[in-house]
């Protein structure tokens, strides 16, 4: 049906009751005539009828003009707009000349449609055919631009607004799916500004998803309002549709996918032939049960562990698997089921692991020389080389040297990585500039407090331009058993984000006698709390200096003010405390899809080849590049026995070799492409050269929720719909039902008729005067 005109300045219609003017004064004006007889007025009888006709002719047109001049005014002024077919009609607008297509590429989109047909085809290929069928059957005079939800849009990948209909295939092709979940709002406020930028007025925005639940339901009701806010400055506001490219089978009532993943507390730094746990959970999210699921991780292509899995419907598995590395490098890890499932792409999860030589650890302890039974730093010492005279069946992580305060000198912090300060008093000025600058270069400085600590010197050298103040004297309970435990809170910092897991015991028993208090402002960005006691005074806090950081703890480092160090939970808390300050873990190596991945720093290069923090790497460091292993399969049969394995299978299982897509940020396609920096878009491994002297790999992984394949309903996302004022379409053909229903003012056309009737007017009023007699 066609649609009434609607009119942005309703109010002015009003102006169209101006036509009774010229019609008033015609009545009024009318010309009376007086009839006189003469002689000779029967051979004029028949002229004066015939000009008495034309000159009511002319009459009539004139005052039809003359009406006609203040209602097309007042139409004007109003501003009318033609929408859907009643603009296709009168003005041949049937497609909005300007179209932009956001194309959802994220990893549920990779589902099958039909399970069940002869064609397994998958969301992605649906959305690609329909956006395909979209440019072939609208008007060539429509400019397109393609661009993709999750990863990067340059102008190489769509956002160009083209009609040559072979570049315009080439980026429906070129959408690489099986990407991380991508921000919707991002994704229309990008398109948004790419047509504020163009000078078409009838435009329109097409989203191509299946709408997932979990995708929806992050959807930020604010920016959704803030975006209808942005629509509103458009003189015409381009529309906004919803193809909705969901399976043809209902997934809410019958989901059969099963997805793997890696754990993410799992360690992405270990020390050579240090023992290295890796859990892999494995979630049904069906609601029928899966019976001998095998589950098969590889270790650089080569398989080495298998186990075999039954899991209920609607819940998850986990396994854990061991192993020990006998060398340095960077090695990939793929956990791998073997099941057939809607959704094959969260079939495999990656993980990369760097093995790392044993770190220097200096630790300056004032009791090394004096006559007392043990020294302040023993625990400290088989915390962090507990297999020191063990045959060297295990290698430690931390190379420990323990020195005297009056031995230290800037040669010893050179070369250390990491440095305990076990209750020092105070330290040479030299040497307290010594340290700041060497936790600048990436140095981490651990500090323990103590009797003999002078808490003004820390202060006034460690803490002079922050907003944390370490109290004069230390805090002091009864006796032991009555003082303070540690606070039993969801601890986000990752040096003691394992204390979360529900099975780490014996942190209630943890008790503290005497600390030191301090003063945190609320405003403080630069002092991070790590752990608390219950009181709320803080344990541990951390500061940043440059590449380095500096840790202080409010008890000592022995058994003097707590139990700590008589507890199991102490070796793993000061070891994963120390490994997550290096440089080598602060630069994530397994990030969840979406984040940009960039070229490690020179510090980052010396931790890995061990060389001194001083070296300059920065010339190394720029020649290297990032690769994504794009037309290499990253998983092949290897048939070399594991060697560097803990309880590994004999069997060795069917490996498959899937290639992984290329990131979107590539410039090309060769496997042999470098570039400096990517958006981590696509799960998977990507390859960082010439930094080191073998490839350092990161990993990329999507989020779990991606692989819940229930949809929201057609009444569900109708109120979606309706939040952002678009319409919901289920394909192709019924998109080109919609014809033009952004709208389309008129007014420039009302104008032209105004004065082309002005013109009219002058002309036939001359005309007509000067014909009368």
């Amino acid at each position: 049906m066609f649609a009434w005109p609607t009119f942005l300045n309703a109010a002015l219609l009003f102006g169209t009751a101006a036509f009774a003017i010229p019609l008033i004064i015609h009545l009024l004006h009318r010309t009376r005539y007086t009839t006189l007889e003469w002689g000779a007025m029967f051979f004029l009888e028949d002229l004066r009828r015939v000009q008495t006709r034309r000159i009511e002719w002319q009459s009539l047109l004139l005052l039809l003009i003359r009406c006609a001049i203040p209602v097309l005014l007042a139409l004007c002024m109003a501003r009318p707009i033609l929408s859907n077919r009643l603009s296709n009609a009168i003005l041949g607008t049937g497609h909005p000349k300007l179209a932009t297509v956001i194309v959802d590429n994220s990893l549920s989109m990779d589902a099958i449609r039909n399970a069940s047909g002869k064609e397994n085809k998958t969301s992605i290929d649906q959305a690609r055919q329909d956006v395909s069928r979209l440019v072939r059957n609208t008007s060539r005079q429509t400019r397109w631009s393609i661009q993709a939800m999750s990863g990067s849009s340059t102008p190489d990948s769509g956002r160009v607004f083209s009609r040559d209909r072979s570049i315009l295939d080439a980026a429906i092709k070129g959408i690489n799916s099986g990407a991380g979940p991508g921000d919707l709002m991002d994704a229309i406020d990008l398109a948004v500004s790419d047509m504020a930028s163009e000078t078409e007025n009838n435009s329109r925005l097409v989203v191509v998803s299946d709408f997932q639940k979990s995708f929806c339901d992050n959807l930020d009701s604010n920016r959704i309002k803030t975006f209808r806010e942005r629509l509103q400055q458009f003189d015409n506001p381009p529309s906004l549709v919803f193809l909705h490219a969901a399976p043809s089978k209902d997934r809410s009532a019958g989901i059969n996918n099963v997805a793997v993943h890696v754990d993410p507390q799992t360690a992405s730094v270990i020390g050579v032939n240090q023992p290295w746990e890796v859990r892999v959970v494995v979630k049904n999210f069906g609601l029928k049960e899966v019976d001998q699921l095998k589950l098969v991780v590889t270790v650089d292509d080569v398989p080495m562990v298998s186990k075999t899995l039954s899991i209920p419907g609607q819940a998850e598995s986990q396994a854990i698997f061991n192993f020990s590395f006998p060398e340095v490098g960077s090695r990939r890890i793929v956990a791998r089921i073997e099941t057939v499932d809607d959704l094959a792409t969260d079939n495999e999860a990656y993980w990369s692991v760097l093995t790392v030589g044993a770190i220097p650890v200096l630790i300056v302890d004032p009791t090394l020389d004096s006559n007392q039974d043990r020294a302040d730093s023993d625990f400290l010492q088989i915390a962090m080389a507990p297999f020191t005279g063990n045959a060297n069946i295990k290698e430690d992580l931390f190379d420990v040297l323990r020195i005297n305060p009056n031995k230290l000198s800037s040669l010893f912090i050179d070369k250390a990585r990491i440095i305990v300060l076990c209750d020092i008093p105070k330290l040479p000025d030299a040497l307290a500039k010594s340290l700041l600058t060497w936790m600048q270069d990436g140095g981490v400085l651990l500090c323990f407090a103590g009797e003999k600590l002078k808490a003004d010197w820390y202060n006034k050298n460690f803490f002079a331009d922050s907003e944390f103040k370490l109290a004069d004297k230390p805090t002091v309970t009864d006796t032991l058993g009555s003082g303070q435990r540690l606070r039993r809170e969801t601890i986000q910092h990752p040096a003691f984000r394992f204390l979360n897991d529900s099975r780490m015991s014996g942190l209630d028993s943890l008790d503290v006698t005497q600390w030191y208090s301090c003063t945190i402002k609320s405003t403080s960005k630069s002092i991070v709390r790590l752990l608390n006691l219950s009181n709320g005074d803080p344990m541990m806090i951390e500061q940043k200096y440059g590449s380095g950081s500096l840790l202080f703890c409010m008890t000592t480092c022995d058994d003097r003010w707590t139990n700590w160090p008589m507890r199991p939970v102490y070796l793993p808390m000061i070891q994963q405390l120390l490994i997550s300050q290096t440089p080598a873990e602060q630069w994530a190596s397994n990030v969840e899809t979406g984040r940009t991945l960039n070229l490690p720093s020179a510090t980052l290069v010396d931790w890995i080849t061990n060389r001194d923090l001083n070296t300059d790497s920065s010339q190394e460091v720029a020649s290297s590049a990032i690769r994504f292993r794009s037309g290499i399969p990253i998983r092949s049969s290897i048939s070399k026995e594991p060697q560097s394995t803990v309880g590994a299978s004999n069997e060795t299982p069917k490996t498959s070799n899937q290639t992984l897509v290329p990131t979107e940020s590539s410039p090309t396609n060769d496997a042999n492409s470098a570039i400096t920096s990517v958006l981590a878009s696509h799960p998977g491994f990507y390859a960082i050269d010439k930094a080191v002297e073998s490839p350092f790999y990161v990993s990329a992984h999507a989020p779990l929720s991606e692989s819940d394949l229930s949809l929201k309903s057609i009444a569900e996302l109708q109120l979606i719909a309706d939040q952002f004022g678009a319409k919901i379409v289920d394909n192709a053909e019924a998109y080109q039902q919609l014809g033009d229903t952004s709208g389309r003012e008129v007014w420039r056309w009302v104008l032209g008729c105004l004065l082309l009737l002005l013109l009219a007017e002058l002309l036939l009023q001359r005309q007509f005067v000067g014909a009368q007699p």
